[in-house]
């Protein structure tokens, strides 16, 4: 196949291991919920994209994949994680797709926690080559841009960057005021730290890919006349207060 040519010439083993495991999960008889786009339209869930800011489902992953869209599999797993996470913040007050995001989640990590074994050393986009096995560790560079980063995503793209975190890496964070956190990203580990980053990437990847819809549809009712005056709703994104970055 051409994707296996093109991953072989790569020389990227957890990419590979990461289709098998898309494929797999797809043909789990409980994955009939995440095979595809969530079509809200014909569903009535009008305030699904008010809800869900950065759209993911499995086929849209083995699209991506099969393309070669990722560059490592951290930013795969990301995908992957966002699906689930997803499921679970519009289902809040519905327990079976809740429970069900929530068992998918689960066989997953047990999948991908062999193909993170294999170290991200030698993918695309994790830094360069190291001598040992696991990660590079972050520069000041880089650990300065996802600083930055947290603050060019939505407050609910933030809930999801914070979770993982707390979930990988709760040393991490330190609760200040009320709301308001601190995050040390010193006390990151560098497997942690590479996967946040291709969280944000996948965000900001989808989030951009929704605006165009948006924009288009906005454009078509405007065209037809029969809906009144439309406009495009504003995100409520902003600036987080009490969002700090601590690189010493």
């Amino acid at each position: 196949e051409l994707f296996t040519q093109y991953l072989t010439s790569m020389g990227s083993e957890p990419l590979k291991k990461m289709m098998k495991i898309c494929n797999s999960l797809l043909k789990d008889d409980n994955s009939y919920a995440f095979r595809e786009p969530v079509d809200w339209k014909s569903l009535g869930l009008y305030d699904y994209p008010q809800v869900i800011k950065s759209p993911m489902d499995l086929g849209t992953i083995q699209q991506r994949l099969e393309r070669g869209a990722y560059r490592n599999s951290a930013e795969c797993a990301a995908d992957f994680r966002l699906v689930w996470d997803n499921c679970k913040l519009y289902n809040k007050d519905n327990k079976v797709f809740y429970d069900l995001a929530v068992k998918m989640s689960k066989k997953f990590e047990e999948k991908y926690a062999k193909v993170a074994e294999l170290g991200n050393a030698g993918e695309k986009g994790i830094g360069s080559a190291q001598e040992h096995n696991g990660p590079p560790i972050p520069g000041l560079a880089d650990k300065t841009r996802f600083g930055h980063s947290l603050y060019s995503i939505g407050r609910e793209e933030l809930g999801k960057v914070v979770t993982q975190l707390d979930r990988r890496c709760p040393k991490a964070i330190e609760r200040v005021e009320g709301n308001e956190i601190s995050v040390n990203l010193d006390l990151i580990d560098p497997s942690t730290f590479w996967e946040l980053i291709a969280l944000i990437k996948s965000i900001k990847r989808s989030s951009n890919k929704q605006e165009t819809e948006e924009m288009d549809e906005t454009d078509e009712w405007a065209g037809a006349g029969n809906f009144g005056k439309k406009g495009k709703r504003k995100s409520d994104a902003g600036k987080i207060g009490g969002k700090k970055a601590k690189t010493s």
